[in-house]
């Protein structure tokens, strides 16, 4: 609240406030990525504890995830489509909502 106030009032438009704001957004990132549910991120741990999910497809689905996860972002890096990003943006404009 206090951020959302001064970046309003005009305060913090200066270098130092915009490294600030970039490791916030990188720190956002980084953890809406470990939310993805794929293993071996958080994520897919939320899922299992949440869904009835079969352990025969629990251990599928750790032992290839790796595989899959770098799948998916060679998958965006060549074709243009971000996969990832479906996942990260929405919670880097509710931190910007929320905080600036």
């Amino acid at each position: 609240i206090i951020l959302k106030i001064l970046t309003r009032a005009g305060y913090l438009y200066n270098p130092l406030w915009y490294m600030v704001l970039y490791t916030m957004d990188i720190n956002v990132i980084l953890a809406m990525f470990n939310l993805i549910p794929i293993p071996p991120l958080d994520g897919s741990k939320i899922l299992f504890g949440l869904a009835k999910i079969r352990p025969s497809t629990v251990f599928f689905l750790e032992r290839y995830g790796p595989t899959i996860l770098l799948a998916v972002i060679v998958f965006g890096a060549l074709s243009g489509i971000n996969i990832l990003w479906f996942f990260i943006q929405p919670g880097i404009k509710l931190f910007h909502a929320v905080f600036l």
